[in-house]
């Protein structure tokens, strides 16, 4: 078996058709950027972000040249509540909408549990668990703002 040969990219059937969708951690050859270009094939525009800039525009243009919808950036760590709050503020204003939130940042530390210190404890929950909270949140007041406004 070959596992240097790229999978055949399944086309896609519309499912997210006039959907913005936000990846978080979605710079690079991950989890992150594949799921931003599924959402492209299934017909949404995304927004993805991370804190590497220069992969993050990479990846963005990487995706924007795939010609299968809009594709922004906007560069956020995921730790900075005011950042996360951007990241969502900035989407509904270039887009006009949200509709999808994939929380998508996580990291495993670089330390055996056992050796590992609370500060690194610490740094794995706020990335991994805390984010999610931070993100979510945003993305649920846009959510809750946007229907009372209707």
């Amino acid at each position: 078996m070959n596992l240097s040969v790229a999978p055949k990219e399944i086309p896609g059937h519309g499912l997210l058709d006039g959907k913005v969708v936000v990846v978080t951690a979605a710079a690079g050859t991950g989890i992150g950027s594949a799921t931003a270009r599924r959402a492209l094939a299934e017909g949404a525009d995304v927004v993805i972000s991370d804190h590497h800039e220069r992969r993050l525009g990479e990846t963005a243009a990487e995706l924007a040249a795939l010609g299968l919808g809009r594709v922004e950036s906007v560069l956020c760590d995921v730790t900075s509540s005011v950042q996360v709050d951007a990241l969502i503020d900035s989407t509904t204003a270039r887009m006009d909408r949200l509709d999808v939130l994939v929380n998508n940042a996580g990291l495993g530390g670089q330390t055996p549990v056992a050796d590992m210190t609370d500060d690194e404890w610490d740094r794995v929950l706020d990335v991994s668990l805390t984010s999610v909270f931070r993100a979510t949140r945003a993305a649920l007041r846009y959510f809750r703002d946007a229907r009372t406004a209707e």
